[in-house]
């Protein structure tokens, strides 16, 4: 499948956010590819419109699937969340930690940054319980 039709497929199931990546990826290889930029207004527009509530919801059902080991939709959810709220510092992290325990390559370089600054808090305040959690689960992924 090529991404055009990757993009089309997920804007067809209203996967606006994992459209939006791949309209941006055909965008990388051609700029001015029109159907691509008329997708990606569209997509950007009904993202514009989700709320920071909703982004929560996006965030917590991320969670679930986290909690039951469903790392590839946990990270699906965090990435939506990020996306839509770029404050939600937690939707990050939680991504990060998502795609280290499937082993995948990283999707953003800001993500990959802010999980070195993330090992870098907790090497420096272990004592925290939160810091100690989100060690446990880096040193369980390596």
């Amino acid at each position: 499948m090529t991404i055009w039709q990757e993009g089309i497929e997920l804007y067809n199931e209203k996967d606006f956010v994992f459209a939006k990546e791949k309209f941006e990826q055909i965008l990388s290889i051609d700029p001015k590819k029109p159907g691509a930029i008329k997708y990606l207004n569209f997509i950007v527009t009904q993202l514009s419109n989700i709320t920071a509530v909703q982004a929560k919801v996006i965030f917590e059902q991320g969670i679930r699937y986290y909690n039951e080991k469903n790392y590839k939709e946990a990270a699906r959810y965090f990435s939506a969340a990020y996306v839509t709220d770029p404050n939600m510092s937690e939707a990050k992290k939680y991504y990060i930690l998502s795609k280290k325990a499937l082993k995948e390559k990283y999707d953003d370089i800001d993500l990959f940054k802010d999980e070195i600054y993330l090992g870098f808090t907790v090497k420096n305040n272990p004592d925290t319980s939160k810091n100690k959690k989100i060690q446990k689960n880096i040193k369980r992924k390596h």
